[in-house]
């Protein structure tokens, strides 16, 4: 039975539902997360100035408990309340000191001494931001304010710190409001008698000003107390409404829900009442052990309207239906040529077949160009390897070229002057035939033992160099793991390298302080520095007849158990195009001259992998070079040896 065949608007509604299906689901999902994104950045500013709120009151609060404790123990206070102020001297010290005080700081309201019955006995205030001393005569009765009943029955060293309200002056709220903060402690004679309180007022005005100053994005911190009253709203009509007699200016009548959450938890955020809520719980602390205070906790509040939240969401809902639309209108496109190509299907089924046999073919062949290119890799990997060992074998070529050289020098001269003693040897024989003088015996003794001390010191000098050799050549013939000092090491190297260095201009600086001990790779480990030095004399010094090459080492600044060693030299400097090559294999300027390219490749691999550490550069041209290799004394376990390095790149 023949198939039948669908219509075209079939074809399209078949191939577009499915798409319209998924894009709304997506763009559901998107919506939700678009508005929350849109809010993010108001959220982020809330907590911000938030954040910010915390840090303004706990700095301006730490401020003022380094003050009062500096006022309680000045010897000026002490002495004026050690005779209960009895002496006019004692109180005229005592107010120049509360006088310099409030000049320096202006940050205080009111400096004040309070005797035992709460009379003033000198106060200092701040009128038009200068100190101005009270008379006498002006000096009040404060023995009924909180502050002095709280205070007075401290124990020494404990500090009161009062509610945030604004300042009242004989009886009434004193104009312009000044919001105020008083800190007092007891004062007590060498016996622990008391002797009154000292009080200070905190002009608490310019810190919440700073605390409601707006962030960047518009948004205001706000502060209320306990008890839900405004201390700094965006409105500062609002603020103080206890004292102001406006029982309804509080938060919780404004927006019941928000404080029955704050009341609740200490910080949160809460969409409700107009607009978005955000709060955190802030406990005032002068940060003194001996602190005591009234049990407020003050919460600081940001609140975004609802209104500017709404146009965010508004602005989110129109970007997420646009781009709905479109991708609706991509998939009817989309549809539209998909059944298009349905209709062609069955024509390009025949030649789709036949591309099919095509690759089918073309794939045989890269199989066959695959096993090719893996076959000349393996031989790529042999012809390295030998190349290291060639150049491992040439490296310890010239190294014996050099030491029987060097070892030339000395062995000559114990002969010669072994020679030169046979033939003293022989001289006095005949002299003892035809009659030996006794100055002829001394002679031959002198010559004798001078003799055998050149001879010694050459021989020993030989031993030196064979010890030296003999251990470089062991380190650099295998990868064992052995207990050395970074000082021998580098001894022994620099004496190897002797033979080559003093024929050459330039001369090595070295500073290895002695007794950094190692357990770790010795071999590989010289085989780096001298690396690092070959490719200095090969590379830096073409137009520097004089160059001077300092190898440094020091224990790790940060980490004691690694070791920093520097390489470095005056010369030319490495071009920064060549820097972040200079590791890699095979890579070198001087090809064609000697270089192999191996020899920075091999110590970067030493470095990063059997020692444990990490080599790294810096090159300024014209300045020259250093190279830092940073290595653990105690080198990680390895489970096999790795290849010799070659010489510099």
């Amino acid at each position: 039975m023949k198939r039948r065949e669908r219509s075209w608007p079939q074809r399209v509604l078949l191939r577009f539902l499915p798409w319209a299906a998924v894009t709304l689901l997506v763009a559901g999902f998107a919506l939700e997360r678009m508005e929350r994104a849109a809010l993010d950045p108001l959220e982020a500013a809330q907590e911000r100035a938030i954040v910010r709120g915390g840090r303004v009151l706990a700095a301006a609060l730490g401020h003022l408990g380094r003050d009062i404790d500096i006022l309680a123990h000045h010897d000026a206070l002490l002495a004026a309340i050690a005779d209960d102020g009895a002496d006019p001297g004692h109180l005229q010290r005592l107010t120049e000191l509360f006088h310099a005080f409030s000049a320096a700081s202006r940050d205080y309201d009111q400096i004040r001494w309070l005797d035992r019955t709460g009379r003033e006995r000198v106060r200092v205030d701040l009128r038009d931001d200068e100190p101005y001393t009270i008379p006498a005569a002006e000096l009040q009765l404060k023995a009924d304010r909180p502050y002095f009943r709280d205070t007075i029955g401290l124990r020494p060293g404990e500090v009161y710190l009062s509610p945030l309200d604004l300042n009242v002056e004989r009886g009434a709220i004193e104009l312009p409001h000044k919001p105020m903060l008083r800190l007092a402690t007891p004062l007590f004679d060498e016996r622990g008698a008391p002797r009154g309180v000292l009080v200070m007022n905190y002009l608490a005005g310019p810190v919440l000003a700073q605390l409601s100053r707006p962030t960047e994005t518009g948004t205001v911190a706000m502060l209320v107390n306990t008890d839900g009253y405004w201390l700094v709203a965006r409105d500062p009509r609002l603020s103080f409404g206890f004292q102001l007699e406006r029982p309804e200016l509080t938060l919780a009548r404004q927006a019941p829900a928000v404080w029955a959450q704050m009341q609740q938890r200490d910080a949160g955020s809460l969409r409700a009442e107009g607009g978005l809520w955000s709060w955190d719980t802030f406990r005032p602390s002068l940060r003194l052990r001996g602190e005591t205070r009234v049990q407020d906790r003050w919460k600081i509040i940001t609140f975004v309207p609802e209104d500017q939240l709404a146009a965010r969401e508004r602005m989110a809902r129109w970007e997420v239906g646009a781009v709905t639309l479109l991708l609706l209108g991509l998939a009817l496109f989309v549809s539209i040529r998909l059944a298009q190509a349905a209709r062609q299907n069955e024509q390009a089924q025949a030649a789709l077949a036949e591309r099919s046999r095509s690759l089918t073919q073309a794939n045989e062949a890269l199989a066959e160009t695959n096993a090719e290119l893996h076959a000349t890799l393996s031989r790529l990997t042999r012809t390295q390897s030998e190349l290291v060992q060639a150049e491992k074998l040439a490296s310890l070529g010239l190294m014996v070229a050099g030491v029987a050289h060097e070892l030339n020098t000395p062995v000559g001269a114990a002969l010669v002057t072994v020679s030169a003693l046979d033939r003293e040897a022989v001289r006095l024989a005949g002299q003892l035939k035809s009659g030996l003088k006794k100055s002829d015996l001394e002679a031959f003794l002198t010559h004798g033992v001078e003799g055998r001390g050149i001879v010694t010191d050459n021989l020993q000098r030989a031993a030196a160099l064979i010890r030296s050799f003999k251990q470089l050549a062991t380190d650099r013939a295998s990868t064992e793991r052995r207990e050395f000092t970074l000082d021998e090491l580098v001894e022994d190297m620099l004496r190897t390298l002797h033979p080559r260095l003093k024929h050459l201009p330039h001369r090595i600086e070295t500073d290895i302080p002695a007794g950094l001990h190692f357990d770790s790779y010795p071999g590989p480990l010289g085989q780096v520095v001298q690396n690092l030095i070959d490719n200095a004399l090969a590379h830096a010094f073409h137009d520097h007849p004089h160059g001077t090459i300092r190898l440094r080492a020091s224990a790790g600044a940060e980490d004691a158990t690694e070791v920093r060693i520097e390489v470095e030299d005056d010369g030319s400097g490495i071009p920064p195009e060549h820097l972040p090559r200079i590791f890699d294999p095979f890579f070198t300027t001087r090809r064609g001259r000697g270089g192999t390219g191996l020899g920075l490749h091999l110590s970067h691999q030493f470095a990063h992998g059997l020692l444990g550490g990490r080599l790294q550069v810096a090159s300024r041209v014209g300045i020259g070079t250093c190279f830092t290799l940073i290595v653990p004394r105690i080198a990680p376990a390895a489970p096999d040896a790795e290849p010799a390095a070659a010489p510099p790149a």
